[in-house]
This record gives structure tokens, C-alpha cells and sequence, in this order.
């Protein structure tokens, strides 16, 4: 079994990133008056597991040290911006 080097590797990543994909495609077709509403609510969702598995990634990685908080989310708001 080879080693992972980036976080983008993982299997579980990598669905989760089809997933939002599909998530933004569906959620296009909600009415305009849901954009602030259910739609984003819905978006932000299926990012945050994507964000959830990077930065969990980050965190085994570096020997579970715990890390300022402005760090943590270093590899997760890559992906979201």
C-alpha cells in the first residue's frame, strides 16, 4: 500500500469533491429567492465535508499537534475559495 502525500489523494476526498460538484449543479435550478437561503445553506454543507477531510488530513499529518486556529483551516479555504 502506497502512501498518500496529499490530501486531494484520498479516496473519501475525492467523492466528497463529486459530490459538491453535484451539489452547485442541482442547486442552480433552485428559485432565485432560495440564493441566500436554502441554496447556500445546502452549498456550504457539502464544502465544509470536503474542508472537514483537508484539514483533518493536515492535522494527522502533523503529528496531531495542536494548531492555531487561523492555521488549521490553511487546506480547507484553498478549496473553497
Amino acid at each position: 500500500m502506497s502512501k498518500i502525500k496529499r490530501f486531494e489523494n484520498l479516496n473519501v476526498w475525492q467523492k466528497s469533491h463529486e459530490l459538491v460538484l453535484e451539489v452547485y449543479k442541482v442547486t442552480q435550478q433552485f428559485p432565485n429567492e432560495e440564493k441566500f437561503g436554502l441554496t447556500s445553506q445546502i452549498r456550504r454543507s457539502a464544502a465544509s465535508v470536503v474542508v472537514n477531510i483537508a484539514e483533518g488530513y493536515k492535522r494527522q499529518h502533523l503529528n496531531k499537534i495542536p494548531l492555531k486556529p487561523k492555521t488549521r483551516g490553511g487546506e480547507g479555504v484553498r478549496y473553497v475559495v
